[in-house]
């Protein structure tokens, strides 16, 4: 099994460094002094709390590198690298405490291999600097600052070599952006100068005022970080809660269906709180999306516990926020949203919350607007918007020269089924007649309740004899129709239709009006002639079957097409 390239890289300088380490225990050149093994602690706590401060987010020591002269005056080279390593391994491990104890929202939290590759790269650029020391004559006692200088450059080289070499060998393609990577090592530096001072101070007044001054040092670099945390929460927060006053800015009036409000209110609870699983359930109908965005209708079935995170976490279980979407007193729709608590930063909910009035006035909007639009038992588009739809698609076909067909759908005996079954069979048997419709209709079709038991069906770019073939379809589907007269004793109601079409330009008709006139003249014919049939109005009162005969009427027709006009 092949190792993915970025974990052999990750790899490498932590097992490089541990190698060189291993290899060089018992050879160690340092100072015997008996105080190095007091002050261990206080060098390690050192390092650790300096590198919680990363003005830059880099993968330093950072402000740590401030202790790095310290441990070189009072350790051996391996002494040195170990501390190096394990300081920086701590003030990871302090950065996620302090994120923990901080209303912010997570950093990119870096996984315990990335943490031991930076780990590894600290005690590589460490020892070097320790033996460059050496060789230059920086032993315990004394303080010649061009080996420390020496030293000090030799660390920034090897560290700034290996992050370049880490860049290069994860992204091989890309541009190599050295400022930036290497920017982080501007503070290594000038720890670097202030830990030389500590060393100096140490020299001349004893070891416990260096000490001092290093745990000083460290705890302002706490505190700095700290504060650093709690400003980026603040900014965040901010953002936040900027996004929930200029979100009902981003919605449009009017005008969107339950699909697209459930994307658009997907898109911005994700501006305020991570999830992974999302349904939103508004006058029966459900919309949902997984982890991929998409949304799709039906009920969701998310994973039974959230993905695994990088490194070594608990086990976590969803934490299901579920929130009512209320106006007017009215409970508009249900709001279900699947998170892991282990992403989740203290206030996320509460932004939710101050969202939730802003979501529920958009599904309040959209329910009106849907009321307005469709029929309450068909669900079909009304009769309003059928004829500014026509209107439109009319106006497209006369100047661009397309077919639009109208087809005009009546279930026969109606009133008979009525008042033989009752009203609420009769709205059974719209509502399913309508379903048939709905089903069968194809992208860019508009279906709609016309009065009554009328229905309109507009067919864009059809002509005459496509028209009635997707007529003739949309009948054989509504006397497939199953539909019972309800009771305990059932019986299956026959029910069927009689459809009249008519398509411009084949009928050259002045407006939509015309057309729709023309399409129920060719009704009336099918229904005279026994109903459950399909009739293609051809003008001047003659009609096309579904078998290829041509009709012709007994009366004439109440509605004339005109004869095409080539010139004005």
């Amino acid at each position: 099994m092949t190792l993915p390239r970025h974990l052999v890289v990750s790899l490498a300088p932590a097992l490089l460094a541990g190698l060189l380490l291993a290899a060089l225990y018992g050879f160690e050149v340092g100072t015997e002094e008996p105080f190095r093994r007091d002050l261990s602690l206080v060098v390690l706590a050192g390092v650790a709390l300096g590198s919680l401060h990363r003005p830059f987010a880099g993968a330093t020591l950072s402000s740590g590198a401030l202790a790095l002269p310290v441990v070189l005056a009072l350790f051996s080279p391996v002494a040195a690298g170990a501390l190096a390593a394990v300081g920086l391994g701590l003030g990871e491990l302090g950065r996620r405490l302090l994120w923990n104890l901080s209303p912010s929202t997570p950093e990119e939290r870096r996984g315990f291999v990335r943490v031991a590759e930076s780990a590894g790269r600290a005690a590589l650029a460490t020892l070097a600097a320790a033996f460059t020391g050496r060789i230059l004559g920086w032993l315990p006692g004394v303080l010649p600052w061009p080996a420390v200088a020496g030293a000090g450059a030799v660390y920034l080289a090897v560290f700034a070599g290996l992050l370049l070499a880490d860049q290069r060998l994860r992204r091989p393609g890309e541009p190599l952006r050295a400022w930036r990577t290497v920017q982080p090592l501007v503070v290594d530096a000038l720890g670097w100068g202030l830990g030389a001072a500590v060393v100096a101070a140490g020299l001349a007044a004893g070891w416990p005022l260096a000490s001092v001054l290093l745990v000083g040092f460290g705890l302002f670099a706490l505190e700095a970080a700290r504060s650093s945390f709690l400003q980026g929460a603040f900014a965040h927060r901010a953002v936040e809660l900027e996004q929930v006053t200029l979100a009902s800015d981003r919605m449009p009036a009017t005008g969107f269906e339950l699909v697209d409000l459930a994307g658009r209110i997907r898109s911005e609870c994700l501006r305020v709180l991570p999830f992974h699983w999302y349904q939103l359930e508004s006058g029966g109908l459900s919309f949902w999306a997984g982890p991929s965005g998409r949304i799709q209708e039906g009920e969701p079935d998310p994973d039974p516990v959230p993905p695994p995170m990088p490194g070594l976490h608990r086990r976590a279980n969803w934490l299901l926020v579920e929130r009512e979407l209320q106006a007017e007193g009215q409970v508009l729709g249900r709001l279900r949203l699947w998170c892991d608590p282990r992403r989740l930063a203290p206030g996320d909910v509460g932004l939710l919350d101050n969202l939730r009035p802003q979501l529920a006035a958009w599904l309040h909007r959209a329910v009106l607007d849907r009321e307005a639009r469709e029929d309450g038992l068909t669900g079909l588009v009304v009769r309003r918007v059928l004829e500014r739809a026509l209107a439109e698609a009319f106006a497209r076909s006369y100047d661009g020269g397309g077919a639009l067909a109208a087809i005009l759908v009546d279930v026969d005996h109606f009133k008979r089924i009525n008042d033989t079954h009752g009203h609420s069979t009769g709205d059974r048997v719209l509502a399913g007649v309508a379903r048939a419709l709905r089903r069968e209709a194809r992208e860019g079709e508009v279906v709609a309740r016309y009065g009554g038991e009328e229905f309109v069906v507009m067919v864009p770019g059809a002509e005459g004899a496509v028209a009635l073939d997707r007529a003739e379809r949309l009948r054989r589907a509504i006397e497939a129709l199953d539909i019972g007269s309800g009771g305990e004793a059932s019986q299956p109601i026959p029910i069927t239709a009689s459809l009249g079409i008519a398509s411009f330009p084949e009928l050259y008709v002045p407006g939509p009006a015309e057309l729709l006139a023309l399409a129920d003249e060719a009704l009336y014919e099918a229904k005279r002639r026994g109903r459950n049939r399909s009739l293609l109005a051809l003008g001047l009162g003659r009609y096309r079957s579904t078998l290829g005969e041509t009709l012709t009427a007994e009366a004439t027709p109440r509605v004339m097409a005109e004869t095409p006009r080539f010139f004005a």
